[in-house]
């Protein structure tokens, strides 16, 4: 009898041990599966972390790319009539043949004959007229050279005095020049004619 107590005191003690046997590799294989799982979400979190890395810095030099294009856009537009792809060469000469007469309204325009000159059109100007007043004179020069499609060059300058009985009489000033812009569209020869107003 004291045998039977020993094998089932025996019993219930390895059925004890191999449930807390049994229970700790249930426990030990969750915590190993759970580590394999994080390890493997690790990896994936970390190629994340890297391709959003690299995506943000692509992206920092696309912006700084975009910004400078920008710059560079503003610059130009800032240089271009609004439709300079529009228009032919010869309005835009006409354009400152208005600007030369809007800036020295008391002048006479002789104007010559509209030629291409490589990827320029060009159209020689005289402008004369009395001398009023020399510095509003030399700030309508200087506008003049300042402007922007067209260009005006200034090839010469000529003053001269009137004769009167009693003495000097008042100056006038013959200037020649050359309005020119970039050949866009058709030369203008022949096509379109300066009118007031144009």
């Amino acid at each position: 009898m004291e045998d039977l107590r020993g094998r089932t005191f025996l019993r219930k003690k390895l059925k004890a041990y191999f449930i807390c046997y049994g229970g700790s590799s249930i426990l030990f294989l969750a915590a190993l599966s759970g580590s394999l799982l994080f390890r493997g979400y690790r990896s994936s979190l970390d190629a994340e972390v890297k391709s959003l890395s690299d995506l943000n810095a692509s992206f920092s030099k696309e912006q700084t790319t975009l910004k400078d294009l920008n710059s560079r856009l503003r610059e130009i537009t800032s240089v271009l009539p609004i439709a300079i792809s529009d228009e032919s060469s010869s309005k835009y000469l006409c354009a400152g043949l208005d600007t030369i007469k809007s800036t020295l309204p008391k002048a006479q325009l002789s104007i010559g004959n509209l030629e291409s000159r490589g990827d320029e059109v060009v159209m020689p100007v005289t402008i004369s007229g009395p001398l009023n007043d020399y510095t509003a004179f030399v700030q309508a020069i200087s506008h003049l050279q300042d402007m922007r499609f067209p260009f005006f060059t200034v090839s010469a300058l000529n003053m001269k005095a009137g004769q009167q009985e009693k003495g000097r009489g008042p100056v006038s000033y013959e200037l020649r020049g050359i309005v020119r812009t970039p050949q866009v569209g058709g030369t203008g020869d022949g096509e379109h004619r300066c009118e007031e107003g144009t």
